[in-house]
């Protein structure tokens, strides 16, 4: 009986041993393919991270749920903004612009403002504490229906709001002596490569690096849109015009000279608009070497946009009871 006891709590122990290895909890970061079907594990992040570029909302009871109308009940509508990602917005590169609503009708002087302060990124401190940004408000003061109304009339009241922004982007890239080697050295150079993005809505995902020759090196990134609001190009005030939509303004700096990149337009060798119609876009980049030793050289990646954001709600005007 004794024996039978201790062979069962062997083969127990064994199978704990098997569960706690084989169902641990999935990393964050886990293995990605990249393009060439290579597998990335991403190193120690550099930045927060995140999707997010600014965050919206109305604040408490600005717009309030219903107003009566005949001039005699004036209300405020006020949107909140948050930064929640890593680039800093100054005041005058957002626009927040009140729609849904006439704005003579309901005394709306101007429909567009830009918030008093600017938004500052969250950051982290020397010991890796995240530090939050500090809410922006753009209020709409003293909204007020003149007119009258037959029974209660919904309203929609929607606030679109357009900042710049952009991405912070960092890899790597293995330079070698001998591009063609097979022998162990200090990196590789036809493998997927780690990528760390800054807190924003637009990331470049993966990317992949190969030999293209004896001397030059190449290295194909990913650009994609990760949030849902919209992308426009860096400048236009989120204009829907569809030459527009969709531009992201890249500059790809390795700090090595003779760097060259395509699927980029209206720029440099290494810089230019890339265009994100399907959501996402391929950039290719060739880098002539000359070394004499084998080490990694730091790619940063720059991605700067204007981004749409919307919220909205209902404001329902109600016919006021006259006196008798």
């Amino acid at each position: 009986m004794k024996k039978f006891l201790t062979i069962a709590l062997m083969i127990a122990a064994v199978l704990s041993i098997i569960i706690i290895s084989g169902c641990g909890a999935p990393s964050a970061e886990g293995p990605e393919r990249g393009i060439f079907g290579a597998k990335e594990k991403i190193s120690a992040r550099t930045f927060i991270g995140g999707t997010q570029g600014l965050l919206l909302r109305f604040t408490e009871d600005r717009p309030r749920d219903a107003v009566f109308d005949g001039g005699a009940d004036p209300f405020d509508i006020e949107v909140e903004l948050i930064n929640d990602g890593e680039w800093y917005v100054p005041a005058e590169d957002v626009t927040v612009a009140i729609s849904g609503i006439d704005p003579q009708e309901f005394g709306l002087e101007d429909p567009v403002k830009n918030p008093e302060e600017d938004l500052i990124a969250k950051v982290k401190d020397p010991e890796g504490n995240v530090i939050p940004s500090i809410p922006t408000y753009v209020l709409f003061p003293n909204l007020n229906y003149e007119s009258t109304v037959v029974g209660d009339v919904p309203y929609p009241v929607r606030a679109d709001v357009c900042y710049a922004y952009g991405t912070n982007v960092i890899s790597e890239l293995c330079i070698r002596e001998n591009l063609r080697a097979t022998t162990q050295s200090v990196c590789e150079v036809k493998e997927s490569k780690p990528v760390q993005n800054s807190g924003a809505p637009v990331h470049v995902v993966e990317l992949t690096e190969s030999a293209a020759s004896t001397d030059i090196i190449s290295f194909v990134f990913k650009i994609e849109h990760r949030s849902n609001g919209g992308v426009y190009k860096l400048g236009t005030g989120c204009d829907k015009n569809r030459i527009n939509k969709d531009k992201v303004y890249v500059e790809v700096d390795t700090g090595l000279e003779g760097l060259q990149c395509s699927g980029l337009r209206e720029g440099t060798g290494n810089s230019g608009f890339a265009d994100l119609r399907t959501g996402q876009a391929i950039i290719r980049c060739k880098q002539p070497v000359d070394a004499e030793t084998d080490f990694k050289k730091i790619v940063n990646i720059k991605l700067e946009y204007d981004y749409e954001d919307t919220i909205s709600t209902q404001v329902t005007v109600k016919q006021s009871e006259a006196l008798t």
